[in-house]
């Protein structure tokens, strides 16, 4: 009777532990998906510790397939570190994410490039589409539960910098610092000195509050990039063209 018993319950661990390893990553998201309103996930394949899902998008902006791998020994202390590739449209980042105890996010080795289009929000020039491609290696940084960032280390550059659309210009390379710590950061614009445009300039973010100062200035007396800055901010006195951009974030809060 004792080795029966034994057996019964040596067979439901075995069943236990093959249902923990297989468990499906659809039947996962089916149980938490609605702690997190502002990410949707359609096409859900593999495991909770190795899936896909064909369509990724967060806050109703679909950015492409989101592929993971999930640590289970991590998972066991309560913590959980993941490995994540997303692919979209002109679009792919790999990183390592790790959830914090406050409900936050700690992203490292974040690595990838990036059409120049997804610059357009933050640049805020409707007549003008960014072009040429972002590539970021090794960045880290940290968002709250809101999903706004605590602490950035980061550096994106900016290659075949330019813009299209009432005109196309090419203006070189730019290349954007992102450095911050407690939700104070502060990001530094500059070119690489290999195109027709002079960039001085840096961004500041404060909690949910920001605003960009920049200075253009065309390095030749007419062309592309000449008509280009046309489109670009104000004209300064001295020359140039400076470029104000400033506001407030609006973030739903999050869900309990």
């Amino acid at each position: 009777m004792k080795r029966w018993f034994l057996l019964s319950v040596l067979f439901v661990l075995v069943l236990a532990a093959v249902f923990a390893v297989t468990l499906p990553a659809a039947m996962v998201w089916r149980w938490i998906g609605d702690r997190a309103p502002q990410i949707k996930l359609h096409g859900i394949n593999g495991t909770l510790w190795a899936g896909e899902a064909a369509r990724f998008s967060a806050r109703g902006m679909n950015l492409g397939k989101l592929t993971w791998t999930l640590s289970p020994w991590t998972l066991w202390r309560g913590e959980v570190d993941s490995r994540l590739a997303l692919d979209g449209e002109g679009l792919h980042l790999t990183g390592k994410v790790h959830k914090r105890a406050d409900g936050g996010l700690q992203i490292s080795e974040l690595t990838g490039d990036a059409q120049a289009s997804w610059l357009a929000p933050a640049l805020a020039i409707p007549v003008l589409e960014p072009s040429g491609r972002l590539t970021v290696s090794g960045a880290k940084l940290h968002l709250d539960p809101h999903g706004l960032p605590r602490d950035v280390d980061a550096r994106v550059v900016w290659q075949e910098a330019g813009v299209r659309g009432q005109v196309m210009a090419r203006f070189g390379t730019i290349t954007i610092d992102a450095r911050g710590q407690d939700g104070r950061i502060t990001m530094t614009i500059e070119d690489g000195g290999d195109g027709e445009l002079e960039v001085h300039g840096k961004v500041d973010l404060d909690q949910r509050n920001y605003r960009s100062e920049i200075i253009l200035n065309a390095r030749t007396a007419e062309g592309p990039v000449v008509e280009a800055l046309k489109w670009i901010g104000a004209p300064r006195a001295e020359g140039g063209r400076f470029l104000l951009i400033e506001g407030h974030l609006l973030l739903s809060e999050p869900t309990p």
